[in-house]
C-alpha cells in the first residue's frame, strides 16, 4: 500500500511539473530532461521502499 501511495504522490508531481513547464513555455529538451529525471527519483525511492517492506515483512 505504500508503495502504491508513494507512485500516485510521484505520478501527480510529475504532471504538475510538466503542466508547468508547459506554462512557463520551457524547452522540450529541458522538459524532457525534468520528467525523466523525476521518473527516476520515483523509481528509485519506491524500489528503496518495496526492499524495506520486504525485510520488515521477513
Amino acid at each position: 500500500m505504500k508503495i502504491t501511495r508513494i507512485g500516485l504522490a510521484y505520478g501527480s508531481l510529475i504532471i504538475a511539473a510538466a503542466m508547468l513547464m508547459m506554462h512557463l513555455d520551457v524547452s522540450d529538451g529541458t522538459a524532457l530532461i525534468v520528467t525523466i529525471g523525476l521518473a527516476v527519483i520515483a523509481l528509485t525511492h519506491m524500489r528503496r521502499a518495496s526492499r524495506q517492506s520486504c525485510e520488515s515483512a521477513s
